[in-house]
């Protein structure tokens, strides 16, 4: 198809800004090549594909809970991720950098699909803008740099989104089979999405609601939702129920919060994990145009705007309704595709409302705020997720460095505990070929103490008392902390 010469000029724009995207992505990816498994990547990614690598794929079901495995499957999800890094593994050698190769190709998929929705809703003029601003978000970026699956995730809804904005039934059919595969969230965003799809056609494309349309929508969600049914079918036929299983090493994270306080602390946790890292600007902007649209009296978003409006609302209800209903942690980067999409509606409506100029500082100042987000640490005793900032580098070398102290000074890895982040079998982080296990109990003649486990104040009262634990060494280096104590009350026994 021959491209006009308006289109040629648009490219030509978006480069401007797509091509210093691309560097970053690319530093980041390459920077990162050697580094272990960061947060639940231990989990999900590389315990899931050492499964799958150890069996040859000759065994497709993880361990169940009560198995007795150092390896365990989550259960609520297809293990997508493990697989294919498995398979990855089995082409290119059990290396760190695959993985991050794997998702640093994801990332530019994302900047192409986010490109191509950006430019249904966006005109073309600031399509370039806004793509360098909200795909520079400090939580994306960092989940890039762990090599999180939840990059996987983003990208996949936004095939989506295109898919079914564009009437590709194909893109959409193959997107939700990541989307749904990816883990549980993406499940229950593939379902929200099924919404979206709904409503576009209804007030979009202005077809008729009726049973046949319903029918029309599901179509490309029926070879991702059939695959994911019969696994969990077949999964529950085998292992039975499991968010309250109790052998389940998350089963406290199900359970509802007790007492009013819980609640207000987790609803405390969901606002903080929406606005923090710079992404209050978003939401302020937002605020405002809603005050000015009404003051006004005018329409706040164009008809296509609306079924992406309520894509976002749906979002945002389920995390409530967990945080309402469980102890889960709720994670920065569950709301990136929310601050993604809310982002291009604010950029939608301020290029409506304001001149060129404003629209450029806002945009300068949501990328200061984003690029300041790197440097949100909180006090030790509230916790940070610290899979959404950059700030949490140094964990690497000094992770590395306090491995190398424990074995030149000949301290045994079974008398050693520590938080999360430090205890398991290093194995699964690392990839090297030993087992090198430290237990998560305190009750060993060493303990691991850093301020990137997030410890409850319990337990940093506990570590924090000199009479009850002596610092042998610490390693610091910018935000990153990691202590090796020692159990008085144990040294003073022998």
């Amino acid at each position: 198809m021959k491209l006009n010469s308006g289109t040629f000029e648009g490219l030509k724009n978006d480069l401007l800004y797509i091509i210093p995207l691309i560097a970053v992505y690319a530093i980041i990816v390459i920077s990162s090549l050697d580094h272990v498994y960061f947060w639940d990547n231990v989990q999900q990614t590389s315990k899931e594909a050492h499964w799958f690598y150890q069996q040859s794929f000759s065994r497709l079901w993880l361990p169940g809970f009560s198995e007795g495995q150092e390896i365990v499957g989550t259960a609520y999800h297809f293990p997508l991720i493990g697989m294919m890094t498995a398979a990855l593994w089995m082409i290119f050698g059990k290396h760190l950098w695959v993985s991050h190769i794997f998702i640093g190709l994801w990332s530019l998929l994302l900047i192409y699909y986010a490109r191509k929705l950006f430019r249904y809703y966006l005109p073309i003029q600031i399509v370039g803008l806004a793509l360098l601003v909200l795909l520079l978000e400090s939580t994306l970026l960092t989940q890039i740099a762990i090599a999180s699956p939840d990059v996987i995730l983003l990208t996949a809804m936004l095939m989506a989104l295109c898919g079914i904005v564009g009437r590709r039934r194909g893109l959409t059919a193959i997107a939700l089979l990541f989307l749904v595969l990816i883990n549980g969230r993406g499940m229950l965003c593939g379902i929200l999405v099924y919404v979206f799809a709904l409503l576009h056609r209804i007030y979009v494309d202005k077809e008729r609601f009726n049973f046949n349309i319903l029918l029309r929508t599901a179509l490309p969600f029926i070879p991702a939702f059939f695959i994911y049914g019969l696994y969990l079918s077949l999964y529950l036929l085998k292992n039975g129920w499991f968010l309250n299983n109790p052998d389940s090493p998350w089963v406290e994270g199900w359970q509802g919060p007790q007492g009013w306080f819980a609640y207000f602390k987790n609803l405390a946790s969901f606002c903080l994990r929406l606005l923090e890292n710079g992404r209050f600007v978003i939401w302020l902007a937002a605020l405002a145009f809603i005050a000015h649209a009404i003051k006004n009296k005018r329409h706040l978003l164009e008809t296509k705007e609306l079924p992406l409006l309520a894509l976002i609302v749906m979002l945002l209800a389920l995390f409530v309704y967990f945080a309402l209903t469980t102890q889960l942690v709720i994670g920065s980067r569950y709301y990136m595709g929310i601050t993604l999409m809310m982002g291009l509606l604010v950029f939608a409506y301020a290029n409506r409302l304001w001149h060129k100029r404003k629209l450029k500082l806002y945009a300068l100042l949501l990328l200061l705020m984003f690029a300041g987000g790197h440097f949100w640490i909180y006090p030790d005793r509230i916790a940070k997720a610290w899979d959404a900032t950059l700030a949490h580098q140094p964990y690497y070398t000094l992770r590395e460095q306090m491995l190398d102290y424990l074995n030149q000074s000949n301290i045994k890895p079974e008398k050693v505990g520590g938080g999360g982040l430090f205890s398991g079998n290093h194995r699964y982080i690392d990839l090297k070929d030993r087992d090198l296990l430290i237990s998560s109990q305190a009750d060993k003649d060493y303990f691991i103490y850093s301020n990137l486990s997030n410890l409850s104040d319990e337990f940093i009262d506990e570590f924090e008392n000199p009479e009850l634990w002596k610092e042998i060494k610490t390693w610091r280096k910018g935000y990153v902390f990691i202590s090796l104590l020692q159990n008085q009350s144990l040294n003073n026994n022998e």
